[in-house]
């Protein structure tokens, strides 16, 4: 071979090396900070927590943590739309950050909850005047495309090492404090102190009225379409758990799938909930629909059950379902556990001819040799990054994975599609897939067939 064609050959490799680096770079940043405010979210807000906490203990300091939730957000978000609502997360964060040292941390935890964490010196008068100078900061009115909003807060405080000596206890502590601040009537402060435990109370009560729910087939399952960005016909269908109680109340997914998963009731319901979605793929495939396919989110103590694998191959033979229609969901974090024992789970499945998707992809920091390494087909652009498409700078994100799953040969489905402006982004970028209102919400199985024979009109999406 000749000297230049090797330097071309080197330059090709040295570019494609820096080019994938790049991305994992950026991958990295994603998975670290809040997409939406740019703050720290919760993997970082725990990283730096806890060197926080090994600090304070060497330097006999205390370590102050505040759990800040924003009063009547919903009603803004509801009312004026999410772009209001998330200009006005922007200009919280900004608030925030203000109000505290720039070597102080303060990270989004989710929603409209902001956590801040930063070193005190053995001070309970100055703890209360950095909590009223932080309250003081979101009282003054946001104005946002026009209008003047007025939000309050409620504020949680745990104090290490007083109310805790680790990170989990902590943050614990300073939830159910801000927990009794709303119940308080909204816009307080409220420092966590042993009594505070009614928080747990209603936990548990949640997880009795589950059990009960279970026991009284409460429980049922909607089904997400699926579209194929490139026909935009339906392919199939997530699959996502619902909880009406006999009194017509509705208990979102949000509240009983975490007690699920901290009373050990997660297993019994990812069993139920895989039985019926393939039992109502069946259903589908019977009626004339063979190529829809369905998908089915797996928690991580569902998959480490004993057993799952081989109770997996028997729902499946038993309804006789083409394995590749049935794709499971797992969470990006059980990439990090890079076991023998989730890599053994995985192609066991995969052998079997299931697909495998990593949902909310870019959340979680995943490496790519993991990514290599896992039997997976499927990436889901989580929602908070296709909201931000259109945007300065908010293609950069999907771009990214879509790239990156391009150069892995993965096909990629983006989550929480809600206008035609985000759908055109995405067919651009050549995103396979797609999911979210914009289409349809979750429905009943023999809806979504009926979707089938119309196609999903504009009526359907705005309904």
């Amino acid at each position: 071979m000749r000297t230049q064609e090797l330097v071309d050959v080197n330059n090709s490799l040295r570019h494609e090396i820096e080019e994938k680096k790049r991305i994992e770079e950026q991958v990295r940043y994603i998975a670290t900070h809040d997409s939406l405010t740019d703050l720290p979210n919760r993997v970082l807000l725990e990283d730096r927590l806890n060197l926080l906490i090994a600090q304070a203990e060497r330097r006999n300091e205390k370590v102050v943590l505040m759990f800040l939730d924003l009063d009547q957000f919903k009603i803004v978000n509801d009312s004026l739309g999410h772009h209001v609502g998330d200009e006005l997360l922007r200009e919280v964060s900004q608030r925030l950050k203000n109000s505290l040292r720039n070597e102080d941390t303060v990270a989004r935890f989710g929603g409209d909850e902001f956590v801040l964490c930063f070193p005190i010196h053995d001070c309970d008068e100055e703890i209360h005047l950095i909590a009223k100078k932080v309250f003081d900061s979101l009282r003054e009115p946001f104005c946002v495309d026009k209008h003047n909003l007025h939000v309050g807060s409620s504020i949680g405080v745990a104090i290490f090492p007083d109310d805790g000596n680790d990170a989990d206890i902590l943050m614990r502590n300073a939830d159910i404090a801000m927990y009794h601040a709303k119940r308080s009537g909204r816009a307080e402060i409220k420092l966590y102190t042993a009594d505070l435990n009614e928080n747990a109370h209603a936990r548990l009560n949640m997880s009795n009225l589950l059990r009960k729910a279970i026991t009284d087939r409460e429980l049922y399952m909607e089904y997400q379409p699926q579209i194929d960005l490139g026909s935009g016909k339906i392919i199939g269908a997530e699959a996502l758990m619902r909880w009406c109680r006999h009194d017509g109340t509705l208990i979102s997914p949000a509240e009983f799938i975490p007690v699920a998963e901290s009373n050990g009731l997660i297993k019994e319901l990812g069993e139920w909930g895989l039985r019926q979605s393939c039992q109502e793929l069946r259903r589908w495939h019977d009626a004339g629909y063979g190529h829809l396919r369905m998908s089915v989110n797996i928690s991580v103590p569902q998959l480490h059950s004993a057993g799952f694998v081989e109770a997996t191959h028997g729902v499946i033979n038993e309804f006789q379902l083409p394995p590749q229609q049935l794709e499971l969901e797992i969470t990006e974090s059980l990439l990090m556990q890079h076991s023998k024992t989730n890599l053994r789970i995985l192609r066991d499945l995969s052998e079997f001819g299931i697909r495998l998707s990593i949902d909310d992809f870019g959340t979680g920091y995943s490496s790519l040799a993991y990514l290599q390494d896992f039997p997976v087909n499927i990436l889901k652009i989580d929602l908070s990054f296709v909201r931000n498409m259109g945007t300065e700078h908010g293609n950069a994100i999907p771009s990214a994975i879509i790239a990156m799953a391009y150069s892995l040969h993965l096909k990629v489905v983006a989550e929480g599609i809600e206008s035609a402006v985000q759908e055109n982004i995405l067919k651009s970028l050549g995103c396979d897939f797609a999911q979210g209102f914009y289409y349809s919400r979750a429905v009943p199985g023999k809806d979504l067939l009926e979707m089938c024979d119309t196609g999903i009109s504009q009526i359907t999406r705005e309904s």
